[in-house]
């Protein structure tokens, strides 16, 4: 009587796990297992179906050429959790010996190599994506927000950031503005890079976030390319403020913050831009 199919994949999972445990270098790979396990649940579920074993096993079938993609997504997720290499490359023996443990014939032996190679080259996917998201996070965590004065701020945005990470810095600074009883900002981008539609539409967003606080954002810093971009948003792009140096954004931001830069404020000194 044939095994129910569940209960097989399920008791695969089970020694897939501790065998992927069992070759795991560190404490920290061992934690991965039950993330690993349910990632694996499709890759079994591909490859069970290619069992028993074939004399001449079809590495262009259907089923097979699924697992392979379903290896490659776990293989991406290893490196996303931030698996070691070590632990990634017992990802498939420990798969090959679970299989091996509950069914009679193993996997063809010409599977093998195949698939710990789609699982190696998802893992370096993986973790590419990961390394790169921590250096994004840790950029965006350098984009100065600064107190200038009481009800006046500034932003200043630097590098090359994603559109989806200055969105993110412009409502953080959109939530200091609200604890502050923010009234006038600056939003410096002399230094930010790779002008885009899309990075526009967030860097300029900052202009909206003030006006619903009940605050005016002045711009400073814009290029000739950010410049054309901002033309390029239309009517909205219109009613933003953008003043020709940090100094002249600066003033105004102060001015509708009740204040007044007196010249020779050692202000101007601390945010004035270095010479190029």
């Amino acid at each position: 009587m044939a095994a129910d199919p569940e209960v097989e994949l399920e008791e695969v999972l089970r020694r897939f796990g501790d065998a992927y445990v069992a070759g795991a270098p560190f404490r920290e790979d061992a934690r991965l297992r039950e993330e690993l396990q349910a990632e694996m649940r499709p890759v079994a579920e591909a490859f069970l179906r290619r069992c028993p074993s074939l004399e001449e096993p079809d590495l262009g079938g259907l089923e097979y050429r699924e697992g392979l993609a379903m290896l490659t997504l776990l293989g991406r997720r290893a490196g996303r959790l931030g698996a070691t290499p070590t632990a990634t490359l017992a990802i498939v023996p420990a798969l090959l010996e679970a299989i091996s443990s509950v069914r009679v014939a193993p996997l063809p032996a010409a599977f093998r190599d195949p698939m710990l190679a789609t699982c190696v080259e998802g893992f370096a996917a993986g973790t590419e994506e990961r390394l790169r998201a921590e250096a994004e996070v840790q950029l965006l965590k350098a984009q100065p927000m600064v107190r200038i004065a009481p009800r006046c701020h500034a932003l200043f945005l630097r590098g090359r950031l994603e559109p989806e990470r200055i969105s993110e810095r412009v409502d953080e600074f959109g939530r200091l503005l609200l604890g502050q009883n923010g009234a006038g900002c600056v939003i410096d981008i002399l230094g930010l890079e790779g002008a885009s539609r899309e990075r526009a539409l967030a860097v300029f967003g900052a202009h909206g976030t003030a006006r619903m606080l009940g605050a005016q954002a002045f711009f400073s810093g814009v290029s000739e390319p950010w410049a054309m971009q901002l033309r390029g948003l239309g009517a909205a792009g219109e009613m933003i403020s953008i003043e020709r140096d940090f100094d002249a954004a600066l003033a105004r931001a102060l001015e509708v913050s009740g204040l007044h830069l007196r010249e020779g404020s050692w202000l101007r000194r601390v945010f004035r831009a270095p010479k190029r």
